[in-house]
């Protein structure tokens, strides 16, 4: 059996195909030395250098002066009152610690 030149070409181009893949498969699944970063040791321990938030599904406390809307930012007072923009109405609000609205401007 005599192949034709585009079967030829055919052939070899999956062949190519066949080591390209089986190239990659042996770099991404050999075992290599393990990622520092990835891997706590003595040199890189695992330390979480950032605080921890949980969301809370009853903060804020329901107010008939608010409309809920996509929040776009949220700032901590000294007060211990947190402020907070969105797309809601009103667009500002000031709230005490608890949840409790305490006020709000915009349009």
């Amino acid at each position: 059996m005599r192949l034709t030149r585009s079967e030829k070409r055919l052939l070899i181009l999956f062949l190519v195909f066949v080591v390209i893949c089986a190239v990659l498969a042996v770099m991404v699944f050999r075992p290599g030395s393990p990622d520092p970063l990835r891997q706590p040791t003595e040199l890189y321990p695992h330390v979480n250098a950032g605080d921890t938030f949980v969301i809370d599904p009853d903060w804020p406390a329901a107010s008939s002066e608010v409309s809920v809307g996509a929040v776009t930012g949220v700032a901590v007072a000294p007060d211990g009152h947190i402020w907070v923009s969105s797309y809601g109405k009103p667009p500002v609000r000031e709230y005490d610690a608890r949840g409790h609205f305490v006020r709000g401007w915009g349009a």
